[in-house]
């Protein structure tokens, strides 16, 4: 299956928008963490390809995978909401999507 990277990428500028948004609505207690989210299935795929369609992101741990990035203006319960907000759109819009928990 032929990845649609102009869909990809605006999805992605989708789920930053709304996590943004439901971040916004939360204070920024909690515990920091680094939580974000994770886009699996996209073996043989290098991350040159991603920045050159406007993915911002890095080369996860597995094959395949990619780490998302994003900011949405806190490191503890703002991070946390964004991010959910943010993996909940992704995969909504069908791609197969996890995150990463981490606790600083």
């Amino acid at each position: 299956m032929a990845i649609d990277f102009k869909k990809l990428a605006s999805d992605i500028h989708d789920a930053k928008r709304i996590g943004r948004e439901a971040a916004d609505k939360v204070s920024d207690g909690g515990t920091a963490n680094m939580d974000y989210v994770v886009i699996n299935d996209f073996r043989h795929i290098k991350i040159g390809t991603m920045i050159k369609h406007g993915i911002g992101c890095s080369k996860g741990r597995w094959a395949g995978q990619f780490d998302l990035d994003h900011f949405f203006g806190g490191q503890g319960d703002k991070n946390t909401v964004g991010v959910k907000a943010m993996n909940e759109h992704l995969k909504k819009c069908g791609w197969n999507t996890h995150i990463k928990y981490i606790t600083d």
